[in-house]
């Protein structure tokens, strides 16, 4: 059930089955969120069989959708809980039952979207779904969320409800669900209710987030790097008098951002089919043509790309610590890439160009005949966009948690620790403000979009000695920061760790 722009007054709130937590570990889904879950899924494996068990008519279903009859006839994959979208979903229910209204919007303007974005979640695809039901007498929390799932799915299999799909979309593959209870007033009438937020999503793959904290890491300390890459940094300075600057003071982080993340999968996908591996596609448009089409409006745009055959005995020779062979060919083509652009006759550089501010990266494995060499035609295809937009967005805090295990003081991949605990205050001494609960990506990230002001990071991660939190100041630029852990000793002895931040 989706319903825009009705404000209802909450009289009282009688029941929550969440509470807001300095650590988003303190959270977690209930039995009734977590039943919730269940029925997506069973929908999702056997659309038709959940749909007459409804009591709907499969036969008219398979009609009235011709175009995803694969869909409702074979199922889709199961979604995966995730935090960060549960997080989202949290967050929202517990603010329309305590403001009193029901809506996609929060009341400060704020979409789906931004709410999934503040909690860390890096998706390329996402959705929201809400339910609402009402009752005088006690209803069972497990009945109410049986009657809003079915109403949920039955309108969006229902062709004139005009509802867009989330539980049988195949481009999501995770869900936060979040399920609360209160007591509503609509009209003069009073009456209790239950609310469910979904929130879906589908997150940027693990070798795209490896890449991109390579590059930031790059922007953040690119001596460092051109150092732990074999290069003498003395050499470099003499070399590039005019990137002196940088070199040794640093550049802000990129961004992710979706629309250059399509452009950029799109060009990665249109070689692979075509069989060529140029900047230009062969209809001529150049890759500023594909990210003005995404709806980019850009200040200043760049693009790099790579190829790299799968199994090459070059992957070998990079750090041992990369047992992952596509971490290892991301690493060796950022390698090249960023090599390339300390190089003196470099006329173009794109990781270390100040006017680019975001970025978003497509890297697939597939076959090609065409450009297939003598190490096979099984290869790995990366584009990567970069742009600034003319759009005014909040600067972000980017950040990477790691155990620094080949102990080079970098992130490699390989290295990153998912799921752990960020908690990231404000500072600002605003009564209204909050801390921002968050974990980390599969490759160990994260990145949040703040107001500029003070704020102070916070790290929890089990297995791993904890770290001293972490004061930085943001203004209008990006804030890059790296926390590196340890392993806990046997004895639980409790060591020095740092974090690294610009």
């Amino acid at each position: 059930m989706k319903v825009k722009g009705i404000h209802i007054i909450a009289v009282i709130i009688l029941v929550l089955w969440f509470a807001p937590s300095v650590w988003a570990e303190d959270i977690g889904p209930s039995e009734y969120e977590t039943a919730f879950l269940d029925m997506i899924n069973a929908a999702r494996e056997n659309p038709l069989a959940v749909a007459a068990s409804m009591g709907m008519d499969p036969n008219r279903i398979v009609l009235d959708f011709p175009e995803r009859r694969d869909i409702i006839t074979e199922g889709l994959p199961s979604l995966t809980a995730d935090k960060n979208l549960y997080e989202a979903a949290r967050v929202h229910t517990e603010e329309m039952l305590e403001e009193g209204y029901y809506g996609y919007d929060s009341l400060d303007g704020r979409t789906y979207g931004d709410r999934i974005r503040e909690t860390g979640y890096i998706a390329v695809a996402s959705s929201e779904s809400l339910g609402l039901s009402g009752f005088s007498n006690f209803i069972d929390p497990a009945e109410s969320a049986r009657t809003m799932f079915e109403r949920m799915f039955r309108d969006q299999l229902d062709p004139t409800a005009g509802e867009q799909w989330t539980i049988l979309d195949p481009d999501l593959t995770h869900v936060g669900i979040a399920l609360g209870a209160g007591t509503l007033n609509l009209g003069g009438y009073t009456f209790n209710a239950y609310i469910v937020t979904c929130d879906f999503g589908r997150s940027l793959d693990r070798a795209g987030m490896h890449l991109i904290q390579l590059i930031n890491q790059a922007r953040l300390r690119p001596l460092d790097v051109a150092t732990s890459l074999g290069m003498d940094p003395e050499q470099i300075l003499a070399d590039l008098p005019e990137l002196q600057d940088t070199l040794k003071a640093g550049l802000p982080p990129l961004t992710f951002n979706a629309d250059l993340y399509k452009a950029a999968r799109a060009h990665v996908e249109d070689m692979l089919e075509n069989g060529y591996y140029l900047h230009d596609s062969p209809d001529g448009r150049t890759y500023e043509d594909r990210i003005r089409e995404t709806g980019y409006d850009p200040t200043a745009m760049g693009e790099i790309m790579g190829l790299q055959c799968m199994g090459s005995d070059a992957a070998l020779e990079e750090p041992e610590i990369l047992v992952d062979q596509v971490d290892r060919l991301v690493f060796i083509m950022f390698k090249k890439l960023f090599v390339s652009e300390l190089q003196p006759d470099t006329e173009e550089r794109t990781i270390l160009n100040p006017a680019l501010k975001e970025v978003g990266v497509g890297i697939i494995t597939g076959t090609s005949s065409e450009l297939g060499g003598i190490c096979g035609d099984n290869l790995l295809f990366m584009v990567a966009d970069f742009g600034a937009s003319i759009a005014e967005n909040l600067p972000c805090i980017e950040g990477v948690v790691y155990s620094d295990l080949d102990q080079d003081t970098l992130y490699t991949p390989g290295e990153g620790i998912s799921q752990v605990a960020v908690s990231v205050e404000d500072l600002s001494g605003d009564d209204t403000s909050r801390p921002y609960n968050l974990y980390t990506g599969e490759a160990g990230g994260f990145g949040l979009p703040v107001t500029p002001g003070a704020y102070r990071i916070s790290v929890k991660a089990d297995g791993y000695e904890m770290v001293e939190d972490v004061n930085i100041e943001v203004g209008e630029e990006n804030r890059m920061i790296q926390f590196g852990v340890q392993p806990l000793s046997e004895e639980d002895d409790v060591s020095e760790t740092g974090a690294n931040a610009e």
